[in-house]
């Protein structure tokens, strides 16, 4: 759970800089086959968490699994 919040969080970090060639780069990276989404976390999720210092999102934990008893959470953002 944590992990991904922690992910998440860095690369919206990344991609408040803006649409240029290194932020490209770098979220790229981390995103290496999905161009699109890469775009869309700079032009559209980003610019709304550029005034906030941190905490895009948060993990809501929803109980667990009936099968094999692992935790299950939804990750939002705020």
């Amino acid at each position: 759970m944590k992990q991904v919040q922690s992910m998440a969080e860095k690369m919206v970090t990344i991609a408040r800089k803006g649409y240029d060639f290194n932020t490209i780069r770098r979220l790229r990276k981390e995103l290496p086959y999905d161009y699109d989404a890469v775009v869309k976390l700079i032009k559209e999720i980003a610019p709304k968490y550029v005034d906030r210092p941190g905490g895009y999102t948060r993990v809501i934990p929803l109980g667990m699994r009936v099968s094999d008893t692992a935790t299950i959470a939804r990750l939002e953002w705020v």
